[in-house]
């Protein structure tokens, strides 16, 4: 009997063992093709170079078979680790003083000093805060010295005006500045703390939670990004929020109390993510079923309300609210980059094709007398800047019929034209398209915008300024580790993790990638190469779906 029983667990170890190697075939396979295709638009610009010649050819399958293989050995190896809870990474630091203090005793107070200590020369030397040239412009609309659209989400702009003005009642535009970002900072602090809270609960590993603590400390990213007057800072804090929020809801079964209180703040959440992004509606109208849909029949009532209110408010939002305060949609042309530019790069490639009916259909919606030149592989703005926003439904109609004809006739001008626009998302060799360092230093943007506002920072600090810019690049420079600073890294890490919620067999927790996914998919659709900026929510939630995959304590709050 024994014996038999001995057998038995054998085979659903073996099975679990081949199950657990598939899993890393198929993302061994996803990665390598990742990195293959990055090298082939970096050197070529097209996919067609892995397979020019057969001498390219055979290089490129043997790059693919040995890249897949050693990526497939890496995720094996992690998976078994993350599996077995007795040993190594599982057991370290328990018996350290200063861990226990930092991430037991106060684990989210010690955190929170640790990154405010952190991140205070940013304070100081980039004082009263940053602004990119986006930032600026919504600044500008939102005092209506231009016209205000809801391009840059109008709740954001607002928020940024209402600071400006507060700046100018106390006779100071770098008050108001400082007031906003400071305040902005702290909210990142406290919610970033809260991360560490959540792995306290789930008795994360004490490594885990030190390489968290250093990721949030000193990755220059956050203090640069949090420390700037963007609508991109405040959306992903309230989308690390809302991860936070949904996590806590998935490890809670049923509430003894406090129920009221945690639905408003959850509904506050979702409501903040729609607020400081355009696009951020649909990442909850895709995420908000799957939460539903793993919880108790009462649990998928109540999550539908919060739905159907979030819903409500959207269209009264609007339909309404943006109307009557005479705030301009924004232009429809930001859903059209991946066609624009396929349609640009088919006149490039092929406009002795082109007929006079198809020119005048394309012409309708975009310029297609100057597409060919400004055409840019990794960049789709020079193009969709041209849309014509007055265009009528017949006409969108009409080129998107041309637009459909013309990738039947050349297929791989159309996937050529996608992935030379995406492939950095996919490649953690590459760097990002702007080559950067992924935040500000300075404040930026075109002079025309300067004429209105009076806030600056301390010229006595530019050298330091340069310094800390200087810091970050060396980082970049180093190899392996720079790849922090680019997005393909990122994109791996977010499939690997959500492999190993399926090794793990996780099932009622992979609802949590889902808001990662679909901004993923958000970055793909979006005009730029490569950009870490529209990365954040992605980068600021991968803690806590690691924090999902090393728990050693699954029972319920």
């Amino acid at each position: 009997m024994n014996k038999a029983l001995l057998t038995d667990g054998d085979e659903k170890k073996k099975g679990n063992n081949k199950f657990v190697y598939g899993t890393a075939v198929v993302l061994g396979c996803l990665f390598s093709l990742g990195l293959l295709i990055g090298g082939g638009f970096e050197k070529a610009g097209t996919v067609t170079y892995l397979w020019e010649n057969p001498r390219q050819c055979a290089v490129s399958c043997f790059r693919f078979i040995a890249w897949a293989i050693l990526f497939t050995l890496l995720l094996n190896a992690i998976y078994h680790i993350s599996l077995n809870k007795k040993k190594g990474i599982w057991i370290w630091g328990q018996d350290k003083k200063v861990i226990r203090f930092l991430f037991e005793e106060h684990a989210w107070a010690a955190p929170f000093v640790c990154m405010v200590a952190a991140w205070i020369p940013y304070v100081i030397f980039l004082f009263p805060g940053t602004i990119s040239w986006d930032g600026m412009e919504a600044l500008t609309s939102a005092f209506r010295y231009m016209e205000w659209t809801n391009h840059h989400p109008f709740f954001s702009s607002g928020l940024m005006r209402v600071a400006i003005e507060i700046g100018r009642a106390l006779g100071n535009e770098n008050i108001g500045f400082f007031l906003y970002t400071f305040c902005q900072l702290l909210l990142q602090s406290g919610l970033f703390a809260a991360v560490f809270c959540l792995m306290k609960k789930m008795k994360v590993p004490y490594i885990i939670r030190i390489l968290t603590l250093v990721w949030f400390a000193f990755f220059s990213v956050w203090p640069t990004n949090g420390y700037a007057m963007n609508k991109d800072s405040m959306y992903y804090i309230v989308f690390l929020a809302f991860m936070l929020l949904t996590s806590f809801l998935l490890k809670s079964n049923e509430f003894q109390k406090g129920k009221a209180l945690f639905y408003t703040v959850y509904f506050i959440s979702m409501l903040s993510v729609c607020l400081f992004r355009n696009n951020g509606i649909y990442v909850l109208i895709l995420s908000l079923p799957f939460v539903a849909a793993v919880g108790t029949r009462r649990r998928r009532k109540e999550i539908g309300c919060l739905i159907l209110a979030l819903l409500l408010f959207w269209v009264a939002y609007q339909k309404l609210l943006l109307p009557g305060l005479d705030i301009s949609p924004g232009s429809s042309r930001e859903m059209f980059s991946i066609p624009f530019q396929q349609t640009a790069r088919y006149v490039k490639e092929h406009g002795d094709e082109v007929t006079g009916e198809e020119a005048r259909a394309i012409a309708a919606i975009l310029d297609y007398e100057n597409l060919a030149q400004l055409y840019e592989p990794e960049l789709s703005d020079n193009v969709k800047w041209t849309y014509n926003d007055n265009a009528v439904t017949e006409e969108k109609l009409s080129y998107f019929k041309v637009w459909f004809q013309q990738f039947l006739k050349h297929p791989v001008t159309y996937f050529d034209a996608t992935l030379n626009n995406i492939y950095r998302y996919f490649d953690p060799t590459q760097e990002e398209f702007y080559k950067g360092v992924s935040g500000e230093y300075e404040i930026s943007g075109p002079d025309f915008y300067y004429k209105y506002f009076s806030f600056q920072q301390n010229e006595s600090f530019r050298e330091e300024r340069k310094m800390l810019r200087g810091i970050a690049e060396s980082v970049k420079r180093i190899p392996g580790v720079g790849m922090i600073y680019g997005t393909g890294l990122y994109t791996w890490i977010l499939l690997a993790v959500f492999g190993a919620f399926v090794v793990k067999k996780k099932y009622h927790a992979m609802v949590l990638p889902v808001p990662l996914l679909v901004s993923l998919l958000v970055c793909i659709a979006s005009p730029v190469n490569g950009c870490q900026r529209y990365m954040l929510p992605i980068l600021v939630s991968l803690p806590v779906l690691v924090c999902w995959i090393f728990e050693r304590d699954t029972e319920e709050f």
